[in-house]
């Protein structure tokens, strides 16, 4: 809290969850004692939904779709194979 006292600044915890549900009350509750923003991301990707209040189980393909996200800018065109015309 000494840096966002000296510099004047809000501090904002971006995204937390995937924890229990008793480690996550205390932590929101230590964040807002301290005036610190924060934001609970409430889906886990995996079908498992420890600590979110839902889940999803990604598509057969799922992997696919995260590769092709990788792919530099520009060559995105090039990374399609067999999904039919651009």
């Amino acid at each position: 809290m000494i840096f966002a006292n000296v510099y004047d600044v809000p501090i904002w915890m971006g995204e937390s969850g995937e924890n229990t549900d008793e480690w996550i009350a205390q932590f929101a509750k230590s964040l807002e004692k301290n005036n610190i923003g924060w934001a609970f991301w409430p889906v886990q990707e995996d079908g498992k939904a420890l600590g979110g209040f839902f889940s999803i189980i990604p598509p057969a393909d799922w992997g696919k779709i995260v590769e092709f996200a990788k792919l530099p800018p520009g060559s995105r065109a090039r990374g399609r194979t067999d999904q039919g015309p651009a």
